[in-house]
């Protein structure tokens, strides 16, 4: 699956899968601070947000298998370049 077309659905995924929690994810994302936990449960449970958290989380965890010298971030970028 392509990147989400929502930017801000996407940086959520993003951090999502790098292991922040829904509420920190939801802020990153720019989503506003007096519903950032409501929005992170909500999104969270969004079918095609939870099909790409998945999808990330398989290509970080690929990345890192293959290049474990690398940063967490290194992987994420790689392996969202990968997608």
């Amino acid at each position: 699956m392509p990147a989400l077309t929502n930017r801000r659905r996407e940086i959520f995924a993003m951090s999502v899968a790098s292991g922040v929690s829904l509420l920190e994810s939801a802020l990153a994302a720019g989503y506003a601070p007096s519903r950032a936990q409501i929005t992170g449960s909500e999104l969270g449970k969004d079918r095609k947000v939870a099909v790409r958290i998945t999808e990330l989380r398989e290509a970080i965890a690929k990345a890192i298998t293959r290049h474990t010298s690398y940063g967490l971030l290194e992987a994420m970028v790689e392996a969202n370049e990968a997608l």
